[in-house]
């Protein structure tokens, strides 16, 4: 689908997101480090139970030299970031499916993120937001088959990455 010609601009978008101008190596990691992709939005890395991740991709082979850089291969296409728009449809269904009692649960974690972070620089706050999204799409994957958890914690990454 995304071949035909109509989706070309779709397309670019998708791989513009998987390239970071420059040359970063391996050794230059740093677990939450934020790079800006060619298609302009961050990407971020993160090392989890021994392995290092893109966004939610593991990183399973790196340095590979290439004459117009080097590559590193990852396990899963990463998705650039849903637009403003996309991510409140998508917290309104998502609330539409969970009882009160989650919801409250979503929100609480929501306030305490915010209070707790306060007091560190944009930059920290940043960094400890995106480790906190990495954790939970992890569980996301984890509790797949638990839909009322799943949409849960869903519905908490995306309140998250308004914040």
């Amino acid at each position: 689908m995304l071949l035909m010609p109509e989706n070309k601009d779709m397309l670019v978008y998708i791989l513009t997101y998987h390239v970071v101008p420059g040359k970063v190596m391996a050794q230059d990691l740093s677990n939450g480090l934020s790079a800006t992709s060619v298609q302009g939005s961050d990407i971020n890395f993160q090392y989890y139970k021994n392995a290092w991740f893109v966004q939610n991709a593991n990183i399973v082979s790196t340095d590979i030299q290439a004459n117009n850089g080097v590559i590193h291969v990852i396990d899963s296409v990463i998705m650039p970031p849903k637009t403003q728009e996309a991510r409140d449809a998508e917290i309104s269904t998502l609330k539409m499916t969970l009882t009160n009692q989650e919801q409250e649960k979503v929100d609480t974690v929501v306030n305490k993120f915010q209070n707790i972070t306060s007091s560190l620089s944009n930059m920290a706050q940043e960094q400890v937001k995106n480790r906190i999204i990495f954790l939970i799409n992890m569980k996301i994957e984890e509790f797949a088959a638990n839909e009322s958890i799943t949409n849960m914690l869903t519905l908490l990454k995306l309140e998250m990455m308004n914040l």
